[in-house]
Order: structure tokens, then C-alpha cells, then sequence
């Protein structure tokens, strides 16, 4: 199959471009998904909300000894990108509150990583 390129403009077909409108999968939660999230499938509350619980469990893994599921790190690190979209994205509305529990869970995971990286250096 050939495909060619319109060369008269005037032939060429303009269709807005329809966006998907995702909802939030929380229970009771009609919230719409930001693109910036990624694929959570999670309103901006439940998700700083899922993300903060999972830092916290890492957190206290790591405190107890038991260290950081390696997955679960790779998960939280991941999660950095997804954070500074959303903080980046003018078109989501973030309230001050919301912003500050953004900013909180990227800096939990700035000192996790942080604290991880300190624990793997072993002095001579």
C-alpha cells in the first residue's frame, strides 16, 4: 500500500482530536485521571494517596532491617517522573493543599532513595 501526501491543503480532512476521559478507579470516586499520572488509573488524591502508603511501607521495611523490595523501589522511583508532570501539567487544577502532598512524597522519595544509597556504602 502507497501512501501519499496531500499536496492542496483544501483536500485535506480536519477532525478534532477527541481525548479520553478517564475516571478515577477508586471506589465511590468519579475523579478524572490526568495523563500525567501514567497508567494508575487513579484521580490525583487517590494516587499521591496509593503512592505516599507504598513509600510508607518501603520506609518501614527499610528502618525494620528487612531492606526495600527491589520491584517496589523501582516502582517508588518511577513515580519521580509521574510527579514532576503533574507538577509541570497547567492544566490540572492543584489546590495548595494537593501541591504540598505532591512535593511530600517526592522529597520521601528523594530521602529514601537517599538512605538506601548511604546504607550500601560500607566504610573501609
Amino acid at each position: 500500500m502507497l501512501l501519499t501526501l496531500a499536496t492542496d491543503w483544501k483536500a485535506c480532512e480536519v477532525r478534532p482530536v477527541k481525548t479520553l476521559i478517564r475516571t478515577c478507579r477508586s471506589q465511590d470516586c468519579q475523579g478524572d485521571v490526568p495523563n500525567a499520572i501514567g497508567d494508575t488509573s487513579l484521580c490525583v488524591q487517590h494516587y499521591v494517596a496509593e503512592a505516599t502508603q507504598r513509600l510508607g511501607d518501603a520506609r518501614d521495611s527499610f528502618r525494620s532491617g528487612l531492606g526495600v523490595d527491589p520491584e517496589e523501589f523501582d516502582w517508588l522511583l518511577a513515580q519521580v517522573d509521574n510527579v514532576v508532570e503533574m507538577i509541570g501539567d497547567e492544566s490540572l487544577d492543584l489546590g495548595d493543599e494537593q501541591r504540598t502532598r505532591i512535593l511530600d512524597l517526592l522529597l520521601g522519595i528523594a530521602n529514601l532513595n537517599e538512605y538506601i544509597r548511604r546504607a550500601a556504602v560500607t566504610p573501609r
